[in-house]
């Protein structure tokens, strides 16, 4: 899509990987006085690549590794990419990238939703429960984010989050952790947690067949393969 007479962009939601960065590598060689901005996302929850070439020279490319994606909040309708939540690995150009190609992309719209105790914003995905307090102020990466995969057993803690989703670090954590450090935190995650106990059950049985199974033999292990298909209905 031309933006302008000079400017086109390139946009590829379902993408191979390197399918985007070849196919504007090529468009800049053939045409150098065009402006290429390049986004591709791969089926909109794995890796992102953002690009950018100025006649003819790539100037950033950056591959950006997704942590977690939200849904969007209930009740808020404003400006975020691809209507997702989403946090990246801080990498070189990242920020600049970001306010180039996804100008209307900022976590801070968010700042006017409804919190919990402590400025906690509830969110989910399909996979797990996410709790994200935003940066105190727009110029500062002290936001945070709680991650509950109750289902598995997994909860993790995202740290340094600024007003673009970049991020510090990611940091898997027990339960216990996270309430000792956040007490407000308490009755939303005993919630989470006892929703997921039936399916915590069946993944621990899960993991004791597929040990038992590595240490028989192959005759064995096909007959348990088969008494397995009737007690754990996936």
């Amino acid at each position: 899509m031309f933006l302008d007479e000079k400017t086109v962009q390139v946009t590829l939601y379902n993408g191979s990987g390197s399918t985007l960065l070849h196919h504007a590598d090529a468009l800049s060689v053939e045409y150098p006085a065009l402006d290429i901005r390049a986004v591709e996302w791969v089926d909109c929850f794995e890796d992102v690549s953002v690009a950018y070439w100025k006649s003819g020279r790539k100037i950033y490319q950056c591959d950006m590794c997704e942590i977690v994606s939200c849904e969007n909040p209930e009740g808020y309708s404003g400006p975020l990419a691809d209507k997702r939540i989403r946090f990246w690995q801080a990498v070189p150009d990242l920020k600049m990238a970001i306010q180039h190609i996804l100008p209307d992309y900022d976590l801070m719209a968010l700042s006017g939703l409804v919190t919990l105790a402590g400025g906690w914003l509830a969110l989910h995905n399909a996979d797990s429960k996410a709790l994200l307090r935003l940066p105190s102020q727009p110029d500062l990466n002290d936001g945070c984010l709680v991650q509950i995969s109750s289902e598995i057993g997994r909860v993790a803690i995202v740290q340094g989050i600024d007003r673009y989703g970049c991020c510090a670090s990611e940091q898997s954590v027990a339960y216990a952790d996270v309430t000792a450090r956040w007490p407000e935190l308490r009755p939303l995650l005993r919630s989470y947690w006892r929703s997921g106990k039936k399916q915590r059950r069946r993944n621990r049985r899960w993991c004791q067949l597929q040990k038992k199974m590595a240490s028989k033999p192959m005759r064995m292990r096909l007959s348990l393969r088969q008494k397995e298909g009737q007690d754990i209905p996936f």
